[in-house]
């Protein structure tokens, strides 16, 4: 898969840093952990992303963007733990080598662009999809419910 790295710059320290990131794929995502791993996520083919689409887009009347929203914060909980058991988020900000912060204050394309060819795994979702209907739809009935309370 093909990465660029991008520069932030920490907001808490100030040092600049590069991390990865995707070059413009539509619908697709880098998923990050607490841990710094990262998984690949394809939502135009993804079956537990359309899942959590559908239910929110059934249980709540926003406009698209604030649906997109909510479908991107809640997805994580149908999604596997990395190895240290932390879970996996879509927009999840880099954190800071020097002082371990995820407080961004900006951002920047590097000149020149500078490219990583890397294997990043897919989510996947085996916890999730053993789940009945039932577990499921309580499942993203309380994600949505503090989703929206904040």
């Amino acid at each position: 898969m093909k990465l660029i790295l991008w520069k932030y710059q920490c907001k808490d320290c100030y040092s600049w840093f590069k991390s990865l990131e995707l070059s413009g794929n539509y619908g697709a995502f880098l998923l990050r952990s607490l841990s710094n791993e990262f998984r690949f996520l394809d939502a135009i083919s993804d079956s537990a992303f359309k899942e959590v689409s559908t239910f929110v887009k059934r249980h709540c009347n926003l406009d698209e963007s604030k649906c997109g929203k909510l479908v991107k914060s809640i997805f994580t909980i149908t999604c596997d733990p990395d190895f240290k058991g932390h879970m996996f988020y879509i927009n999840l900000p880099p954190q800071c080598p020097h002082c371990h912060s995820r407080s961004i204050a900006h951002d920047c394309c590097p000149e020149p662009l500078e490219f990583i060819e890397l294997a990043i795994p897919d989510v996947s979702h085996q916890k999730w999809n053993g789940l009945s209907e039932v577990d499921k739809e309580a499942r993203l009935s309380e994600a949505l419910e503090q989703e929206l309370s904040k």
